[in-house]
């Protein structure tokens, strides 16, 4: 047989060889890796659908939650917010709302701030823009008066409760100029609702 025919028939035996070699290294560590793969899964437990859709959506609401805090947490009072203080009267079931600007000392407070600052109050609403606040209070509004005299003088008080007032002002109006059935009046006290009708009744004994 000449030479090259053998070189050639030795190149492709090597060739051959090789590659049934490499073919077998291959397989062999293909067969080891699924293995392993097999083994790990036979080690994991089994999880039902049903746990598996508890546990994402424990998670979601977990992450919810931590949202929220965070929002509520970061959203601060601006400079310009506006405060809104809603007040009800239990006694004369009226109520008063009042629109003021944000004093300085809540500039930048969270809603928590608030909490803990107004522990008695309810907070309606909270938003960098505004805060409002709600109060129930055992008495009457404040346009509430009762008439009385006063040393000898007409005298105007606000009716906080039926056993509470609080003196407003001592007119310069005489009692003793005044109509006997009003002096016998004003010794028990005259009920007066509303700055009109206050006004209203002072011009009368002032007449």
């Amino acid at each position: 047989m000449p030479k090259i025919g053998t070189y050639f028939l030795f190149g492709a035996v090597f060739i051959v060889g090789i590659s049934i070699g490499t073919y077998l290294g291959f397989d062999r560590n293909s067969t080891k890796e699924n293995k392993v793969i097999n083994d790990e899964n036979d080690n994991k437990p089994n999880i039902s659908v049903q746990d598996v859709v508890i546990r994402n959506a424990q998670e979601e609401n977990k992450l919810e939650d931590k949202i929220v805090e965070t929002t509520v947490e970061e959203t601060k009072l601006s400079p310009y917010a506006k405060m809104i203080i809603e007040k009800k009267f239990t006694k004369c079931g009226h109520s008063k709302v009042e629109v003021v600007d944000l004093p300085d000392d809540l500039i930048n407070m969270t809603e928590n701030d608030i909490k803990e600052k107004y522990k008695n109050w309810e907070i309606r609403s909270f938003s960098s823009k505004e805060v409002s606040l709600f109060r129930e209070v055992v008495a009457n509004c404040d346009d509430h008066f009762v008439l009385k005299d006063k040393d000898g003088f007409l005298a105007i008080y606000n009716n906080i409760t039926e056993n509470n007032l609080n003196l407003k002002e001592v007119t310069d109006i005489d009692i003793s100029s005044l109509p006997s059935g009003d002096i016998e009046s004003l010794k028990d006290g005259i009920e007066v609702y509303g700055e009109e009708e206050l006004s209203s009744l002072l011009e009368d004994f002032n007449s």
